[in-house]
């Protein structure tokens, strides 16, 4: 049986395609690089959405992907890209195997 070793890749594309961020938990600082995008409708299942229904206040939400070393806490764990800043409201790891690939979590605008 052959061992794929992802991690490595997965990190090295994290810090070659993602963006400058910087992650806050209490007191503790980390500027790392990761991807923070729109989350799409389709994706919904994951965060307890709801429909939007026009005319309605609509609650924006961003995807995270970050490599696995940078620690995120739901509800606590602040992520500041470019001037915008986003509280963790789910984190999950990716794992391939027993392995952790990337660490994903959904974010708010605060």
């Amino acid at each position: 049986m052959i061992k794929l070793n992802v991690m490595p890749s997965v990190i090295k594309s994290i810090q070659t395609y993602g963006e400058d961020v910087t992650v806050i938990n209490d007191d503790d600082t980390v500027l790392a690089r990761a991807f923070v995008e729109p989350l799409r409708y389709r994706n919904k299942i994951y965060i307890a959405g709801e429909y939007r229904t026009l005319g309605m206040k609509y609650s924006e939400k961003y995807l995270y992907i970050g490599i696995p070393d940078i620690t995120l806490v739901e509800n606590k764990t602040i992520v500041k890209r470019k001037n915008n800043e986003y509280l963790v409201k789910r984190v999950e790891r990716y794992y391939v195997g027993e392995q952790i690939a990337y660490t994903w979590g959904i974010l708010i605008p605060v």
